[in-house]
Formats: structure tokens, C-alpha cells, sequence
């Protein structure tokens, strides 16, 4: 509950169970990695202290970066937003009273003790509003000049002019800056002037007229189709008409889609024909290592064009037990879906959350106590970084620990649990290290909700592991001629 005292027990639980919200051993859990063989999209605030080649920061208008509730008027023949206001803590109970932060002096408050009637508090509630708006812009102005100086070499500043409202967008006073600088370093590539107030039709947002649809459902083989039609249609069309194929300066038009048509063939023949395999990425989950174990050359083509899972039934209802599971050991759940195996091998009883929750209750681990549950780690292996969340730890008899991963399908064949091992492998090792244990006095199991089984597979140990994932991480040979690339270079 967003209260206080939820906050408190908050606080509480994490000094106890998550170090402080970081875990002192492995710092990294927490930080963001540049990864130059990807697009990255964060948040402001994650990119601080990193820098990439090339970054954008989209949407500076006003109401978004700075943020608050504005809205456009026409004055002096142009457009502008009247002065943010915010409230602070005073827009409802989820905010921390400023008088109980830590750097209140710094902030705008509303001076209560001094008020002598309604008009006055009513006065001071606008200027603590002014006031406090002036404050939050000033805060956003710092985190805009993070966002400008993340940028190695080139930076792309943009700005709508009209998005889903009735009104255009102002632009952000901090483009306006820096569009306002006289130096040969910024640029203006296209920019659309704001719309004249004194026509009205000209102010009415186009975009509103623009009628959309779409078939539904959405099926993902139907779009691959069509672009697959229009590559061919394309191809027949310049078959057909050789003389047409080069595009004139009377129809720019045809020659964007040219363009477009060669990059969409081009890609295509790329895909098909490169001898060159996509590097495997430093940072894996435990799930990824699964993959790459069943089928690395699927994994790898994924990593080449990915694209989302459709929804999972048994992704679904791994998460609701594994959130029953944190419910019966009295601890907040946890759950990261991308740890959820939607490939276990399903029916019976795993269809059935009741079924999966009475083969659990029957089980050894129904009355035994962990002492750890939804433990992140992340280890390093064969030179990479492999990051999972264990669901539970027990101790045992001896003195040992042993890591227990809820599955809600059954076994399934033992190729399947060969490789599934894995995972259980990458658990026990860095939970050792996390522990400071040695490696034999960590165990591993799976608990298989769909049969009640626990099943408890040979292992490779430290070195084994290691010359696994070092094998299935390798990049393959080199070709022996040279790749002919595509127009996208």
C-alpha cells in the first residue's frame, strides 16, 4: 500500500532480504552495460555515466521533457505554455512530505505554521505550486544535460509538432536552447514551423482525420506474407519492365520505394546467403544458455532477427504458481518471466493450477523453510556474464544448501533435461560464489509441479561448464570469400 507505513516494511524487507536493494557482492546486478552491437533504448536516468556513438533523445516538447500538465495557447502570433505548476507531495499520498526529505532545504514547501486564514492558505498553495514547478524544471534541466552529453560523436535532437491531442506541441525550451547555439557543431536537417494561430483550420491536428485500420487478430505469418508478396511483385514488375527500373526526377516517389524495394531484396539475399554467423552477446540469461544448448544455430538466428514469443499458456501459469509458491513461504514474489520454461513438456496436471499446487503441498519442499527465495545472481562464465534468479534455497541435513527451480511441466525427454541441466549448473556456481562455499556443498534439483517429482541431475562442475559455454559461444569460422553486403552496408 502506498502509505508510510508500507514504505517503512518496504525498507525493512529489503535491508533484510536484498542488502539494502543491492547486493554488496555483486554490484553489477544494477548497472547498464553499453552494448555496441545493439539498439538501447533507457531512460535518462540508466544512461548516466555511460556514451554511445550515436544518441537520440526524441520528444522534446513541452509536457514531455520537461514534463507536467501544459497546454498550449496562442500569443503574439505564435504558441506558448503558461508556467508549470506543481504541487509536490501535496498531489496525494504517494509522495514523500518535503519536510521529511533528506534535501528539504533546497525544496519548495508550503509554509503552513504562518497561515492565518483560507485566503492565505489559498495564496500560498499557488505560490508553492509556481514555485514548485520552477523547481521540477530546473531538476529536468539537469537530467536533459545528461541526456545531451551521452552522445561520443552525434547527437538527434527531435520534436512533434502534433501527436494525439487537438493542439500542436510547443516546442521544449530545451531544443529551443540548443537550436539557439551559434556554433558550426548544431544543425537543423528539417524543421516544421508551429502552425499560425489566426488560421483556424491550419491549427486543427491533421492527424485526427486520418482514418485507421488494421485486420484482427493480428497473425505474425500473415505480415511475413505480405512482405514476401511485394518483394516478388517488385522483382516480376522490374523483370517485366527493365525500362523502369532506374527512377527519373520527375517521380521522387517511385524512387523512395526503389530504394525501399532494393534494401527490403537486398536483406532478404543477405539473410539467406551470408556464411556469417551473429556473435553471441556477453550478457545471457540462464534461459538463453538453455537455447543455445537445444539448437545453436535456431539461437543464432534468432540473435540475427528476433522477434517477440507469442503469449504462453505455460508461461502464464509457471508465473501464477511460482507467485502461489512465494505466497506459502510468506515472501513477496518476484518473478521474472524470461525465467519461466514455456518449453516444458506440458499436459496433465501441469494445465491446472490446483493440480500443480497439490502435488506441491504433497511434496518434500511443502514443509521445509528456505533460507533464501528469488535470489538474483549473476556470474561470469567462459568470459560471459550469465544472470538468473534462483526460486529457493534450502539447507539440508549435512549442512549443504541445495537450489530448487520450480517447473510447472513435467521432465520430458532426457535430451530436453540434459540440456535444461544447464541451467541448474549456472545456479549452483554462482551461488557458491555468492556464498563463498565450495561447489560441492551446493546441490541443485528441479521440483516438477505437473508430476510432483523432484529430480536432481548430474551436473558438470566449474571447468566442465566452462569448456561448454566457451564451445557453444565461439563464433563460427570465418568464410573463406569475402561477404558481399547489401545496401545497408
Amino acid at each position: 500500500r502506498v502509505t508510510l507505513g508500507g514504505f517503512l516494511d518496504w525498507l525493512d524487507a529489503a535491508r533484510e532480504h536484498e542488502r539494502g536493494l543491492e547486493e554488496a557482492d555483486v554490484p553489477e546486478l544494477a548497472e547498464v552495460h553499453v552494448d555496441a552491437g545493439a539498439v538501447q533504448v533507457l531512460t535518462v536516468h540508466a544512461a548516466k555515466g555511460l556514451e554511445w556513438d550515436v544518441v537520440a533523445v526524441p520528444g522534446l516538447v513541452e509536457g514531455t521533457f520537461p514534463s507536467g500538465r501544459v497546454l498550449p495557447r496562442p500569443e503574439a502570433g505564435g504558441w506558448i505554455v503558461g508556467p508549470r505548476k506543481d504541487r509536490t507531495w501535496l498531489t496525494g499520498i504517494g509522495r514523500l512530505p518535503t519536510p521529511l526529505r533528506g534535501d528539504r532545504e533546497d525544496r519548495p514547501d508550503l509554509g503552513w505554521s504562518t497561515v492565518g486564514d483560507t485566503h492565505e492558505l489559498r495564496d500560498a498553495l499557488e505560490q508553492m505550486a509556481l514555485a514548485g514547478g520552477t523547481y521540477s524544471v530546473r531538476e529536468e534541466r539537469r537530467l536533459a544535460y545528461v541526456a545531451f552529453t551521452r552522445a561520443r560523436r552525434r547527437m538527434l535532437l527531435t520534436a512533434p509538432v502534433w501527436s494525439t491531442g487537438k493542439l500542436p506541441r510547443v516546442t521544449s525550451r530545451f531544443l529551443e536552447e540548443v537550436r539557439a547555439l551559434a556554433t558550426d557543431g548544431v544543425t537543423t536537417r528539417r524543421w516544421a514551423d508551429l502552425p499560425d494561430p489566426a488560421d483556424t483550420e491550419q491549427h486543427q491536428n491533421p492527424r485526427l482525420a486520418e482514418e485507421e485500420t488494421a485486420p484482427w487478430p493480428v497473425s505474425p505469418d500473415a505480415r511475413r506474407q505480405a512482405v514476401r508478396d511485394v518483394a516478388v511483385a517488385l522483382a516480376s514488375a522490374r523483370e517485366a519492365h527493365p525500362g523502369n527500373r532506374s527512377p527519373t526526377s520527375d517521380h521522387p516517389e517511385r524512387a523512395e520505394w526503389d530504394q525501399l524495394a532494393a534494401l527490403l531484396l537486398a536483406e532478404r539475399a543477405e539473410d539467406r546467403h551470408s556464411d556469417q554467423e551473429p556473435t553471441v552477446p556477453d550478457h545471457l540469461s540462464t534461459s538463453a544458455v538453455v537455447e543455445l544448448s537445444r539448437d545453436p544455430r535456431a539461437f543464432r538466428a534468432s540473435l540475427r532477427r528476433p522477434v517477440p514469443r507469442p503469449p504462453a499458456h505455460h508461461a502464464r501459469l509457471g508465473t501464477a504458481f511460482h507467485a502461489w509458491v512465494e505466497q506459502h513461504y510468506a515472501a513477496a514474489a518476484l518473478v521474472d518471466v524470461d525465467d519461466v520454461d514455456d518449453r516444458d513438456e506440458g499436459g496433465g496436471a501441469g494445465d491446472d493450477l490446483s493440480a500443480l499446487q497439490e502435488n506441491f503441498l504433497a511434496s518434500e519442499w511443502a514443509d521445509r523453510a528456505p533460507v533464501a527465495v528469488e535470489v538474483a545472481v549473476e556470474t561470469t562464465v567462459a568470459g560471459r556474464r550469465v544472470r538468473g534468479r534462483l526460486d529457493a534455497v534450502f539447507v539440508d541435513e549435512d549442512g549443504g544448501l541445495t537450489v530448487v527451480d520450480w517447473k510447472t511441466g513435467s521432465p520430458g525427454p532426457a535430451e530436453a533435461q540434459q540440456h535444461r541441466a544447464l541451467q541448474l549448473a549456472v545456479y549452483r556456481l554462482a551461488y557458491a560464489r555468492l556464498t563463498g562455499r565450495p561447489e560441492d556443498q551446493v546441490r541443485a534439483a528441479f521440483f516438477y509441479a505437473a508430476t510432483g517429482r523432484t529430480v536432481r541431475p548430474d551436473l558438470p562442475g566449474e571447468v566442465e561448464l566452462e569448456q561448454l559455454l566457451a564451445g557453444l559461444t565461439a563464433d563460427p569460422a570465418l568464410p573463406d570469400t569475402p561477404v558481399v553486403r547489401g545496401p545497408r552496408g
